[in-house]
């Protein structure tokens, strides 16, 4: 994994939630997860379980129902590094194999890339008509 990686991360949001609502995160919840994910690298946890505590804390703090991290490694090709649910997990994994989806285009683009909770064409274009309806958000990671 090189370190000037972009990422996404693909989210469904949470059913209780409403489409429109933005996500609010708490200031101390951020904090807990910094904490957290300090924590596996103090105790000499391997990246995967890092990541997988990352995806994990995304869950909690976005109130979504999952998330998924994809990194470009050093040959400039998305891996899939961690998803905090199977669902995601195969995702994340179909927009690898069809090299199309929110997360791709979120990463070549380098912004945001939503797409709507629809069962409609916008769904299938964004993630395929077998997913829909889904609501995903890819968020790229700026390199430092």
């Amino acid at each position: 994994m090189g370190s000037e990686s972009p990422t996404a991360v693909d989210t469904e949001p949470a059913q209780s939630r409403a489409a429109a609502a933005a996500p609010t995160v708490s200031g101390r919840g951020v904090a807990e997860a910094f904490v957290a994910l300090a924590d596996t690298l103090v105790t000499g946890s391997d990246a995967a379980d890092f990541m997988g505590l990352l995806t994990e804390r995304c869950v909690r703090l976005l109130d979504v129902d999952a998330a998924g991290l994809l990194v470009t490694d050093q040959r400039g090709e998305l891996r899939l590094m961690a998803a905090s649910s199977e669902r995601a997990r195969s995702l994340e994994l179909s927009q690898l194999r069809y090299a199309q989806g929110p997360c791709l285009d979120c990463v070549g683009g380098g912004q945001a890339v939503h797409c709507p909770d629809t069962d409609g064409a916008e769904a299938s274009l964004c993630v395929g008509a077998s997913w829909s309806p889904l609501d995903v958000h890819a968020v790229p990671q700026a390199p430092s």
